[in-house]
C-alpha cells in the first residue's frame, strides 16, 4: 500500500514518534559503528525496521546512503517532499511520474557553452554539435568525455566575470609582461606567484574572444531600430511612442515608407502606420513589435533573442540603437549604459562581449527631486563599457567624442576559491585554438532520484534486480555518468574482484544487480535479461511496439515493479494513457481563504491549470486569495481515484511550480514568469511546457479542420460510386489493412479493425476516396466477399494491402477471379532511414510483396489532405473512419548511428486501421501517378510492367508529366 511519508508523518503521531526515533537511533549508531561491531548489526537491524515501516520506501534512507553528495553534506530529499513518492516501492501494477519539462533538477551541474542557437548546458553539447572559439568561429565539437566528480573551483576576474572548472582545466593565458600565450592547467595558475588572490600585476591574463560570428537573420524591423524602440520607446499595450530631444534619431523611421512620427509634446512623438501593410487588424510594424513582445515597461525591457544571436554587423547596428538613447559617453572615451531592466543590463552586457569587448555591472541607486523632497525611482543598474575598433554611437553628439584606446583585450584573474565537488565534463573542438566559449551556469537532472533509488534498494533487498530503460543513446550515457558519480558517493560503495561493477552493468554480493539499456528501434539489450524492476525513462520517446519483449523479462519475478517516467507531450501519448489510467496523483497546497473548484476549500490544486495560472505572479508563487506567498513544501499527494490506487495503478504529476528550487529562487522563478509571458496568446502551450499537463493537439501532423477541409459536402458517397461505375475514374484502387484484435487495458493492446478503402484518380490528377468500411472480428471469408464485391463494384483495377494475420487474408484474396496478382501489391512496413519502395530483404517471399518506408508514406498522405491533393466525400457520411487519422502523431527518433528523424506512433487505445488501408491505396495511386517515389531502377521497371505503364524517362514518368512530389 502506498504511504505519503511527509504527510503521513504531519498527520500521524504515532507513525512520526515511530519514525524519528528510528532516523535518530540510526544516526547515534552510525557514529558507534567504525569501532563497535555490535553498533553496525544494529544499525543494519534498524535500517531494515525503518524500510519495513515506510513500506519499503527508502525516502527516509537517502542522507544516510548518500552522506556526501553532491557537496560536502547528505543528499536529502526534505526540501522537495513531492520526490518521496519516486521511491515507492509497487509490486504488481505499475507506477507513473508524469512530469513538466526541466523536473526534479535540483543538483548543480556547471556551464553553458555558446552554439549558433544561444547557450546550451555543456551536458547537452554531443559530438558533431557546432560552438565558437576563441576567434568567435564556428568550430565543430569533437568529443564528449565525462569526468566523473571532481573538485571545482571558482576562477573571478577583475571585470566581476567568472567560470567554474576543476583543476586540470587547460587555460590559454599569460603572465604580466609576457609577449606569448601559453597553455597552463589551473593547478598550475594555482602555482604562479600570489596563489589564489593576485594583485592586479601577479593576475594571469586570460584573452578575450573575437566578435562572435553568428548566422546573419532577415529582420522587417532593422536592429538600429529595434534599439532605438528598446530604449525611449514607450511600448506599453495600446502604446507605439518615442521620446527623444534628438531630432537626428527620427530620420530612421523615415526607411519605412508606410510609418509616420508625428510630434504630441516637447520631446514626444507617436509612431502612426496609417495606410501600411496589414496582418489581420494590425499593420505590419505593429504585427512585429507584438511578435517579438517588445511591449514591456522599463523595468521589464528585453531583446529578443533573434536581434541578440545575429550576425556581428547587425549586433554592432543594434547596440548603436541602445546607446544612442540609453548609453553615454564622457572623459576619456568612458562609455556607459543605463536600464531599470537587469534583464537587458545583463544582454547589453553579453552584446558587448560577443563583439570582443568587456562589460562591468553595478546597481547604482535611482532618485529624483520632486518639489524639494527627494523621492526614490528604480534601481538603475549601470554598465561599464570597453570596445576597441567598434564605435558603439550612430548619433553624432557621441559619436564624435569616441576614439580607440589602446588596452590589454584581456581578462585578468583576481582569486581563486573552491566552490565544491561536481560532475564535470570535458569536450574537444575541431579548431586551431582547441578553444571554445563558455560562461558559468547551473545545469541539474532528474536522474538522481532514480539512480539512489536503484542503489538503494540493490542494497536494501538481496537478490534484487532492476532495468533502467531508455530510447536515446545520449540519455543512457547521461543517467550512467549520473549513476556512477552516485555510486561513489554511495556509503556502502567498493570495488569487487569477483563482481562486475561497470558503466551500464553493476553486479553486488548480495546478488542484486543493475541494467542500464537503451531500446530505441529493438530490444536487443533486453533480450536474455531477467529482472524484478523494469524503470522505463523518458517514455514519450519510447517505441510502445517494443514494450512486449521487454516486458517478458519481468514474467518471473515474484516482486515485479514497473515505473513509466517521462513528459506527455500529447493526449495521446503511452505515458499519458498509463497516467490517466492510474490514480492520478496531484500535489495539493494550503492555501488559507482560497476556494478551488477541484479540491474545496483551503487547497490549491498544482494540477489544475487554472488554480495554477491564478496563482502565478510576478511576485511570486501567491494565495489567489490573500496574495502571500504559497508553501509548496507543506503540500500532499491527493489521488483522484482511490479504487486505482487501491489496486497498484499510481500516478504523480510533477509541474515546475512544486519544485522549491523554481518557486523561492529569484532567477528561475522569472523563467516561469517569462514562459507565461511569451504563451499569453497560446496558455495550451504554456501549460504542457511548464505545467506537465498535455494539449490536445499535441504534435499531430493534420487536425479536425484539415479533414473537413478535404471533405466535398456537395458529394455523396452515392454519387461517388457511381461516378465510379461509369468509368470517370481513370484507375481505381483498393487499400485493405488487416485487422482484428481486441483491446485489453491490461496489456494495453490496440483496438484493431479490417479496413478497406478505394480511391481513384480524378481527369485533374487528384485523388478521391470513393470508400471506406470497417469490419471487425476475424471470420476471413465473409470479410473477403464483402470486399471482393466492393471491389468489383467500384471497377478497381489494383489493390494494395499489408502482410498481416500470417497472410491467411492475402492467400484467400487471391484466391478470387476478381483479384489480379499480378496488380496486388502486399506492403511490410520498414523504416524510417529507408528507401520509400524497395525490395523486401527477409520474409516468406510473396509474388509482388514490397517493403515499404512507414513515415515517408504516411508523411505523403498527409502531405496530399493538407494541400488537396486527396480529397474525400461529404463529412457527416465521412467522419467516422476520417477521424482515425489523427490517432497518429509524430516523435523524435534517431538511428543506432546517431541519424536524427522522426516516426509515427499511434494511440494507445485507439484504431489507425483506416489510415494505413488508405495509406496503401494512396501508395499505388502515387506510382499510377508518375510520382518518382521509386528508386532502384529495376523495381521501376518491373512495376511499370505490372501496370502496363510505359517509361519514358527523366521527362516523363510511365508516360505522364514528371509533376509528382513525395513528402519524407
Amino acid at each position: 500500500m502506498y504511504i505519503d511519508l511527509p504527510n503521513e508523518v504531519r498527520t500521524n503521531g504515532q507513525f512520526n514518534h515511530l519514525v524519528t526515533t528510528l532516523v535518530q537511533r540510526i544516526a547515534q549508531l552510525e557514529q558507534k559503528s567504525q569501532s563497535d561491531p555490535r553498533a553496525a548489526d544494529e544499525l543494519n537491524s534498524c535500517m531494515v525496521k525503518l524500510y519495513h515501516t515506510c513500506n519499503h520506501n527508502a525516502g527516509f534512507l537517502v542522507p544516510y546512503f548518500f552522506p556526501k553528495y553532491p557537496f560536502e553534506k547528505p543528499l536529502s530529499l526534505s526540501d522537495r517532499p513531492y520526490s518521496y513518492a519516486m521511491f515507492h516501492m509497487q509490486m504488481g501494477g505499475y507506477m507513473v511520474t508524469r512530469a513538466s519539462r526541466q523536473i526534479g533538477k535540483a543538483l548543480p551541474e556547471y556551464e553553458l557553452v555558446l552554439t549558433p542557437k544561444g547557450w546550451l548546458p555543456i551536458s547537452e553539447i554531443n559530438i558533431g554539435d557546432i560552438v565558437f572559439d576563441q576567434n568567435g568561429l564556428p568550430t565543430k565539437v569533437t568529443g564528449v568525455f565525462p569526468q566523473g566528480k571532481r573538485s571545482t573551483y571558482r576562477m573571478t576576474f577583475t571585470d566581476q566575470s567568472y567560470v567554474d572548472c576543476d583543476e586540470e582545466h587547460l587555460w590559454t593565458c599569460r603572465t604580466n609582461g609576457a609577449r606569448h600565450w601559453s597553455i597552463r592547467s589551473l593547478t598550475a595558475i594555482r602555482k604562479l606567484k600570489g596563489g589564489d588572490n593576485p594583485t592586479s600585476d601577479q593576475g594571469i591574463r586570460i584573452p578575450i574572444c573575437a566578435p562572435i560570428q553568428f548566422p546573419e537573420q532577415s529582420h522587417y524591423i532593422t536592429p538600429y531600430l529595434i534599439g532605438l524602440l528598446i530604449g525611449d520607446g514607450s511600448l506599453t499595450e495600446g502604446n507605439t511612442k518615442f521620446t527623444t530631444a534628438d531630432p537626428e534619431l527620427l530620420s530612421e523611421f523615415d526607411k519605412y515608407n508606410d510609418l509616420q512620427v508625428r510630434p504630441i509634446g516637447k520631446y514626444d512623438y507617436n509612431i502612426c502606420t496609417a495606410g501600411c501593410k496589414r496582418i489581420g487588424h494590425k499593420s505590419m510594424f505593429r504585427f512585429e513589435i507584438d511578435r517579438l513582445n517588445l511591449r514591456h515597461r522599463a523595468e521589464n525591457k528585453k531583446i529578443p533573442d533573434e536581434y541578440l544571436y545575429d550576425s556581428v554587423e547587425n549586433r554592432i547596428e543594434l547596440l548603436r540603437g541602445l546607446m544612442d538613447t540609453d548609453g553615454t559617453i564622457y572623459g576619456k572615451c568612458q562609455m556607459e549604459f543605463y536600464s531599470a531592466s537587469i534583464v537587458l543590463a545583463e544582454q547589453v552586457k553579453f552584446l558587448v562581449e560577443s563583439l570582443g569587448g568587456k562589460a562591468v555591472l553595478s546597481l547604482k541607486k535611482g532618485y529624483y527631486k520632486k518639489e524639494g523632497i527627494i523621492c526614490d525611482c528604480l534601481p538603475c543598474h549601470r554598465l561599464k563599457i570597453y570596445l576597441q575598433n567598434i564605435n558603439p554611437f550612430k548619433l553624432k553628439r557621441k559619436s564624435n567624442k569616441f576614439y580607440v584606446i589602446k588596452y590589454n583585450r584581456t581578462r585578468i584573474l583576481k582569486n581563486v576559491r573552491k566552490v565544491g565537488n561536481f560532475n564535470t565534463i570535458c569536450i574537444s573542438v575541431d579548431s586551431p585554438t582547441k578553444t571554445f566559449i563558455t560562461r558559468n551556469c547551473i545545469v541539474t537532472h532528474n536522474s538522481t532520484t532514480y539512480a539512489a533509488r536503484q542503489l538503494i534498494n540493490a542494497h536494501m533487498l538481496p537478490t534484487f534486480k532492476s532495468i533502467y530503460v531508455v530510447p536515446h543513446p545520449s540519455f543512457l550515457d547521461t543517467y550512467a555518468n549520473r549513476m556512477r558519480d552516485m555510486e561513489r558517493s554511495f556509503r556502502f560503495y567498493q570495488q569487487h574482484k569477483d563482481y562486475r561493477q561497470n558503466l551500464k552493468f553493476k553486479e553486488y554480493p548480495n546478488k542484486s544487480q543493475i541494467y542500464l539499456i537503451k531500446c530505441l528501434t529493438d530490444t536487443v539489450e533486453a533480450r536474455s535479461k531477467t529482472t524484478d524492476e523494469l524503470l522505463f525513462d523518458e517514455c514519450q520517446l519510447l517505441d510502445t511496439e517494443l514494450l512486449p519483449d521487454i516486458e517478458q523479462c519481468q514474467k518471473a519475478s515474484r516482486i515485479p515493479c514497473t515505473i513509466y517516467a517521462g513528459t506527455s507531450t500529447t493526449v495521446e501519448s503511452f505515458l499519458e494513457i498509463n497516467y490517466q489510467y492510474s490514480s492520478k496523483g496531484i500535489w495539493v497546497i494550503p492555501a488559507p481563504g482560497y476556494t478551488s473548484d477541484s479540491v474545496g476549500k483551503g487547497w490549491l490544486n498544482c494540477g489544475d491549470e487554472n488554480d495554477i495560472i491564478k496563482a502565478i505572479h510576478a511576485e511570486g508563487f501567491l494565495n489567489p486569495a490573500t496574495k502571500q506567498p504559497l508553501q509548496v513544501h507543506q503540500g500532499h499527494w491527493l489521488h483522484q481515484d482511490m479504487l486505482k490506487l487501491k489496486a497498484g495503478f499510481i500516478g504523480f504529476h510533477i509541474p515546475q511550480v512544486i519544485i522549491p528550487d523554481y518557486v523561492y529562487k529569484p532567477h528561475k522563478w522569472r523563467e516561469i514568469i517569462e514562459s507565461y509571458t511569451k504563451y499569453r496568446h497560446n496558455m495550451k502551450k504554456f501549460i504542457q511546457e511548464i505545467l506537465g499537463i498535455p494539449t490536445e493537439e499535441g504534435q499531430r501532423e493534420i487536425t479536425m479542420k484539415d479533414l473537413i477541409r478535404m471533405c466535398d459536402e456537395s458529394l455523396t458517397y452515392e454519387q461517388m460510386k457511381a461516378r465510379a461505375k461509369k468509368g470517370y475514374y481513370s484507375h481505381v484502387i483498393s487499400g485493405c489493412d488487416w485487422g482484428g484484435s481486441d483491446y485489453n487495458p491490461a496489456s494495453r493492446t490496440k483496438v484493431s479493425y479490417t479496413v478497406h478503402a478505394i480511391v481513384g484518380i480524378a481527369p485533374d490528377k487528384k485523388v478521391d476516396i470513393l470508400h471506406i468500411k470497417q469490419y471487425s472480428g476475424m471470420d476471413y471469408r465473409s470479410i473477403i466477399n464483402s470486399i471482393v464485391h466492393d471491389h468489383a463494384e467500384f471497377n478497381a483495377s489494383a489493390m494494395g494491402s499489408d502482410f498481416g494475420v500470417g497472410a491467411a487474408y492475402n492467400m484467400l484474396l487471391r484466391e478470387r477471379q476478381e483479384i489480379s496478382a499480378e496488380r496486388h501489391m502486399i506492403f511490410g512496413y520498414v523504416g524510417p532511414n529507408t528507401a520509400p519502395i524497395s525490395q523486401p530483404t527477409s520474409g516468406p517471399g510473396w509474388f509482388n510483396q514490397f517493403s515499404l518506408n512507414r513515415t515517408e508514406s504516411i508523411s505523403a498522405l498527409y502531405s496530399a489532405i493538407k494541400t488537396g491533393d486527396l480529397r474525400c466525400f461529404n463529412w457527416n457520411e465521412a467522419q467516422d473512419r476520417l477521424m482515425e487519422l489523427l490517432n497518429l502523431y509524430r516523435i523524435p527518433t534517431e538511428s543506432a548511428t546517431g541519424v536524427q528523424s522522426f516516426r509515427y506512433e499511434r494511440h494507445g487505445a485507439k484504431a489507425d486501421d483506416s489510415l494505413h488501408a488508405l495509406n496503401f491505396a494512396f501508395v499505388i495511386a502515387q506510382l499510377l501517378r508518375g510520382v518518382p517515389i521509386i528508386q532502384d531502377i529495376a523495381l521501376k521497371a518491373r512495376i511499370d510492367e505490372m501496370f502496363n505503364q510505359n517509361s519514358s524517362g527523366a521527362e516523363t514518368i510511365w508516360g505522364w508529366s514528371n509533376s509528382g512530389h513525395i513528402s519524407g
